[in-house]
């Protein structure tokens, strides 16, 4: 669980900085590996909360062009608004319209775990690519399979089709 500690601060702006190891984030995908790094700023008036910072993790990933496996850094920016309940409904109301999230005064901490576990994952590449090959072609790396040499070949295999004559 990645949590922040909240009891007894002030109003104001206060530094936060956490690690923790990938298997204290639950359901996160198996290619996070190491210590998940959170950097932020955690701003708090009166009974609202205001996180924003960046998160940053190792992903072991498997090339799509060479089907290697290379390491990547995933470092992804994220925020998240709370807001203390202390009147009931009223504040339930007011906080969907706002889209903060409901602490309740006894709160010591303020749970990012879920926030962090989502950031990582929308922010793995769709395209993997390793940084050796990121500025190559497919020809540059399987020159054997470029389709630049292989045009003679299949041209070679229509011209003999083309002399079959069919009555």
């Amino acid at each position: 669980m990645i949590k922040i500690y909240v009891k007894g601060l002030k109003d104001g702006l206060h530094d936060v900085e956490l690690s923790e190891p990938v298997n204290a984030v639950p359901d996160i995908s198996e290619e996070f590996f190491g210590n998940i790094e959170v950097t932020g700023k955690l701003r708090i008036l009166g009974n609202r909360f205001n996180f924003t910072g960046k998160v940053v993790c190792s992903a072991n990933l498997i090339c799509d062009r060479t089907l290697k496996e290379f390491v990547q850094i995933i470092e992804a920016e994220f925020s998240a608004a709370y807001i203390v309940n202390t009147s009931g409904s009223a504040i339930d109301d007011f906080v969907q319209e706002e889209k903060e999230r409901i602490l309740s005064k006894e709160e010591k901490y303020i749970d990012i775990t879920d926030d962090v576990r989502e950031v990582l994952i929308l922010n793995v590449p769709m395209k993997k690519i390793a940084p050796d090959v990121n500025d190559m072609e497919f020809e540059d790396i399987y020159p054997e399979y470029s389709a630049k040499k292989n045009k003679k070949i299949d041209e070679d295999r229509w011209s003999a089709l083309k002399n079959i004559k069919i009555n």
